[in-house]
């Protein structure tokens, strides 16, 4: 409730995933938010998911920060936006 409340109050939603499964639970929250809110910003941090995954390595997710604040700030609507690292 409370995700909602702030999402509807901003009309901006940010999502940092950073797991390594292809099922991924921010689905159903962002599902929640848009049957209950109007999204001016719709921004998705995601790790792309590969065999690599599987096998020790580095484990960073790299977010443009930039970007963010320029969607963010500008007056143009950002439907959709998946940013994936």
């Amino acid at each position: 409730k409370r995700n909602t409340e702030n999402v509807a109050k901003t009309k901006n939603i940010i999502i940092i995933d950073d797991s390594k499964s292809e099922n991924v639970a921010w689905n159903n929250l962002l599902v929640n938010v848009l049957e209950r809110c109007q999204v001016r910003n719709r921004i998705v941090f995601k790790t792309h998911f590969s065999e690599s995954n599987l096998s020790p390595n580095p484990d960073q997710l790299v977010l443009d920060y930039d970007y963010v604040i320029e969607k963010l700030s500008s007056k143009s609507q950002t439907e959709q936006v998946a940013v994936n690292r």
